[in-house]
Order: structure tokens, then C-alpha cells, then sequence
């Protein structure tokens, strides 16, 4: 056992044992790691300091479940980890805010040979999409990594 890792079970026995010094120091001694494992995982997005509290938190109300100190390191990270999936998956649940109150897309009139461009249409009439190139094919956004027109098959 290396120098560092003696001294952080030591710190995690006397913070196990109410030493609120040594709670402090554990605090001040990993809290940027855990920063960076968060920040890292969710790309600096601001919920990055909520889950680092928490994970923080969780960490010293946990500490006297602890069952070997020597583990602290990798226990820690854990509940880091636990916080970030916690975090996609309420982001996954979660609505989208006026997503309910988006308009209709626009849609593509029926075409004929005497019908006008929408270049030329009104300033008031209905948007309209321009056609997709000879040949491609419209994806879904799960199915295509862009989410957008597939080119043609070569």
C-alpha cells in the first residue's frame, strides 16, 4: 500500500470516527477528482455541480457503512458514476418543454406541372421543404446518425 492510500484510510477511519478534521480533508482531497469525473461525463454541462454536491453528500452521510476504508477511492467513484446515470436517466424521462405546443411542420404541396415554385409563392402562404435530392431517402433520426436525408445508394 502505497503512501497516499495509507493516509486516505487513515483520514477515512477518523472521519468514521467523527473526526471532522479529517472529514475536510477528505472533502478537500477528492473533490477534484469527483469534479472531473462528472464534468467529463456530462461534457461541463451545468448540472455538473449538482451531481458533484450530491455525490459529495451521499459520500459522508455514507461513510460510516463503509465497510473497508482501503475502498474509499473506488466506492467514491461509484457514487459518482451513480449520480452521472441517475442524471441521463431523468434527462432521458423528462419532457421537452413545449414540445406539446410545436407547430406542424411544414409540408410539401402535391406537385403538377402548372403549379408555381415556392420561390415564387406569397409571402403569406405555408413553408414548404424542398425536395430531397433524385434517389435518397428520408430516415428517421434513430436510424440515421444525422437524422436527416440518406444519400442514394452508389
Amino acid at each position: 500500500m502505497h503512501s497516499d492510500e495509507r493516509r486516505t484510510t487513515a483520514l477515512v477511519e477518523a472521519a468514521k470516527a467523527g473526526d471532522v478534521h479529517a472529514r475536510d480533508e477528505l472533502v478537500h482531497a477528492f473533490l477534484p477528482l469527483v469534479h472531473n469525473i462528472v464534468g467529463r461525463a456530462l461534457d461541463g454541462h451545468a448540472d455538473t455541480d449538482d451531481i458533484v454536491q450530491e455525490t459529495m453528500v451521499r459520500v459522508l452521510g455514507g461513510l460510516p457503512g463503509l465497510r473497508d476504508p482501503a475502498r474509499f477511492r473506488s466506492w467514491l467513484v461509484a457514487i459518482a458514476m451513480n449520480g452521472i446515470r441517475r442524471r441521463w436517466h431523468e434527462r432521458r424521462q423528462a419532457p421537452v418543454p413545449g414540445l406539446d405546443r410545436a407547430a406542424d411542420p411544414p409540408t410539401r404541396p402535391a406537385t403538377s406541372p402548372s403549379s408555381p415554385s415556392s420561390a415564387s409563392a406569397s409571402p403569406g402562404s405555408a413553408a414548404t421543404w424542398p425536395a430531397p435530392p433524385a434517389g435518397s431517402t428520408r430516415t428517421t433520426a434513430n436510424s440515421s446518425p444525422c437524422g436527416g436525408w440518406r444519400p442514394p445508394a452508389s
